[in-house]
């Protein structure tokens, strides 16, 4: 073989070998995760969304700042704190003011995860407080997801009651986290009536791309409205209470038309002429909406909380 294809030929299998073994990243911007309720007359009635909402830092950590809107019987919102560090994943409680382990991939079968201290408010909230948050590593393994290779983690619940309010219960993904049935990020039972079928993971996104899962509701969470391809709308504060401020494309000049439709794509709000110069006011449930502005053939969306 000629010296220069040598030359050539190494750097681009170094290249991909690189490629090959990227690490998964957790909590990056713009990451979203839908986990589905279902109950016995409604197929889809409710589900559990989560968000990544900024960075901070606690105790000299730094920190990830998740948003959580839970929609079903009741509607709720919460605000979680994560870090990574060495092939960890941490939470912070707010119950006892410190970092405690979520998952560890550094994890072997048989190995015991105890989260009695992370999770307090999670798991003893309605319950004895003399039960443990324990669950066990049955099996690691990797599976290819979202163009990577990645870790998944299969566990099993190891409580001192017959019923627990927490459960972890299947595979959770390197990068993504629980994706089994009945549980959310941090292993909460998700409610469901009396006769449903168990809430479940539905997806994973990062920028409104899907990485995991499946794209029907609620992951396509505009399944209503009719498909095109929209630039991003500039919307804050994100979540709101009431008022939402708009950011239009220079080409609108401040005036569009503007559409608000809820999770299942119904329009709630319409406003023909909308001026950017004032706030949109959301007089609606808390939830999840799509703020849509549209002038001519061009249109932009946000995804805007309700709290």
């Amino acid at each position: 073989m000629p010296k220069s294809i040598k030359v050539f030929v190494l750097p681009l299998l170094v290249a991909v070998s690189i490629n090959l073994h990227a690490q998964p990243v957790w909590f990056p911007e713009n990451t979203e995760w839908y986990y589905t309720i279902h109950c016995p007359i409604d197929p889809l009635c409710g589900y559990l969304y989560y968000y990544t909402a900024g960075d901070t830092v606690i105790n000299g950590k730094p920190a990830v700042i998740v948003g959580s809107l839970y929609e079903g019987q009741l509607v709720q919102s919460y605000t979680h704190y994560f870090r990574m560090e060495n092939d960890t994943v941490f939470y912070y409680s707010d119950d006892t003011n410190a970092w405690g382990m979520l998952y560890d991939f550094n994890a072997q079968p048989g190995d015991v995860w105890d989260l009695t201290e992370t999770l307090p408010a999670v798991i003893f909230d309605t319950l004895d407080e003399g039960l443990q948050a324990l669950i066990v590593v049955d099996s690691v393994n990797t599976e290819m997801l979202g163009g990577m290779m990645r870790r998944v983690i299969h566990t099993s619940p190891l409580a001192n009651e017959p019923y627990s309010h927490w459960m972890f219960n299947g595979p959770i993904v390197e990068g993504i986290g629980p994706v089994g049935a009945s549980t959310g990020l941090l292993g909460e039972l998700i409610y469901m009536l009396p006769g449903g079928h168990p809430p479940a993971f539905s997806c994973y996104l990062e920028h409104e791309e899907l990485v995991h899962g499946n794209d029907s509701s609620p992951c396509g969470i505009v399944s209503g409205i009719e498909e095109e391809n929209y630039d991003k709308l500039g919307a804050y504060p994100n979540p709101t209470t009431q008022h939402l401020w708009l950011d239009l494309p220079s080409s609108f000049a401040f005036h569009a038309e503007v559409s608000v439709y809820n999770a299942v794509g119904q329009l709630v709000q319409h406003h023909a002429q909308f001026s950017s110069h004032e706030p949109l006011s959301l007089q609606h449930p808390p939830g999840l909406y799509i703020v849509e502005a549209r002038k001519g053939d061009n249109a932009v969306r946000a995804k805007v909380v309700v709290r």
